[in-house]
């Protein structure tokens, strides 16, 4: 009996914690390709993860208040308050910091040490279900394209793009494909963590790597890059490694903020060539959208410094857009200290994963790295998917002897 109730709360576990990733990151979708709301979804399956984790919840606490100015995340909740106090002195409340902190606080209860005597492994069997679910959506994509005559797992856009399988870019059930290659990336590199078998997850690395590839996100090129670095240089030059995943992402960023076309061709659309900079021969060369949003975030920092920040504002600043990079995101979500705080407990965790990682996966390194140089270019500031990533301790204190993994 008591086996039976563990297995039925791991299994309720896995299914929350896929669905959560599934609906935050598809609302887009269904709102758009079959005008429904799931809204009400995602806060009900918020809420039920809150009650069936609310023993560990409580431990967190506990942990925080026991601990108060040891860790950083006191110093998060802390700013979190402070800006939550003055928002509401100042009838300005924005409901994004309210949201942020309730994820925040969701995953870090996941990741302490009081966590450890729970089935931690719950949380990374629903990232691979979601990656399951996301590249089916990516394959019944491209048979919809070849077969069907409807469109809601594909969409026809003239982004930039250097590598394209097909015309349309497959999203599955995400309104941009970018987010399905995030899921994937992330149940690609997750799968070393789980408790499979060398077929299993050998097959599973085929699914996630051919969607991948059909998706045709920009992503992909970074991740499969870093992959072959390591794999082929990590283990004789660890310098030169470095060296060489540090160059790649800074080629991927300049490719990413500047964009090419010929010169007699006509740009249809100015949202991804804002600016001609110069001309070479009979290559035109534009400012992107990335960098005409840093420097719109730039002129809204300053002239919104006396009256606060909020990206509703900044949206309406910039008729619509997002900063698209995560540091200014988090700026206008919950001020200066608050991102500066964040920003060190996103480094802190990919320093710590990366330092002692379990050897030979290679893959999980590749998503640290990628998923730290995309908050340049993403904004992720309530993808499930990346905070899960990016606080979530993947390896064993005991093991390494770290003393304090927080």
């Amino acid at each position: 009996m008591i086996t039976l109730k563990q297995n039925l709360i791991s299994y309720s576990q896995i299914f929350l914690w896929g669905c959560l990733i599934f609906l935050t990151a598809s609302n887009a979708w269904f709102s758009n390709k079959l005008h429904i709301s799931i809204s009400h979804l995602i806060y009900l399956n918020f809420i039920l993860l809150f009650i069936v984790n609310i023993r560990l919840i409580l431990e967190y606490f506990k942990y925080l208040i026991s601990n108060n100015i040891k860790i950083l995340d006191t110093y998060i909740f802390v700013s979190i308050f402070i800006y939550l106090f003055s928002a509401i002195s100042s009838y300005k409340l924005n409901l994004d910091i309210v949201i942020f902190a309730s994820i925040y606080f969701l995953l870090r209860s996941w990741s302490l040490p009081c966590s450890r005597s729970l089935n931690k492994e719950n949380i990374l069997y629903g990232v691979i279900i979601c990656g399951l679910i996301s590249a089916f959506g990516i394959f019944f994509g491209i048979f919809e394209y070849f077969v069907l005559e409807s469109s809601y797992f594909f969409e026809a856009k003239d982004t930039p793009s250097l590598f394209k399988l097909f015309p349309v870019h497959l999203g599955g059930f995400y309104e941009s494909y970018n987010q399905a290659a995030y899921i994937i990336i992330a149940a690609l590199g997750v799968l070393g963590f789980v408790n499979l078998s060398k077929n299993q997850k050998f097959f599973f690395e085929i699914i996630f790597c051919v969607s991948l590839l059909l998706s045709g996100a920009k992503i992909i090129f970074l991740f499969f890059a870093v992959s072959l670095i390591l794999k082929l240089f990590e283990q004789r030059n660890i310098l030169f490694t470095k060296s060489l995943i540090l160059l790649v992402s800074i080629g991927y960023l300049f490719l990413a903020h500047i964009v090419f076309t010929i010169a007699n061709e006509v740009v249809l659309n100015d949202k991804y060539y804002k600016e001609l900079i110069f001309q070479i021969d009979d290559i035109n060369i534009y400012l992107s959208l990335f960098s005409w949003l840093k420097i719109e975030s730039f002129n809204y920092l300053i002239n919104s410094i006396e009256q606060g920040f909020s990206i509703v504002d900044f949206n309406n600043f910039t008729d619509g857009y997002d900063p698209h990079f995560l540091l200014a995101s988090l700026t206008f979500i919950g001020g200066i200290v608050f991102a500066c705080l964040v920003y060190m407990r996103i480094l802190y965790s990919a320093y710590i994963n990366l330092r002692y990682k379990i050897k030979n996966q290679i893959f999980f390194s590749s998503l640290i790295i990628v998923f730290i140089v995309e908050t340049i270019i993403w904004d992720s500031h309530h993808s499930m998917i990346f905070w899960i990533v990016m606080t979530y301790s993947f390896v064993s204190k005991n093991k390494y002897e770290i003393k304090d993994l927080n």
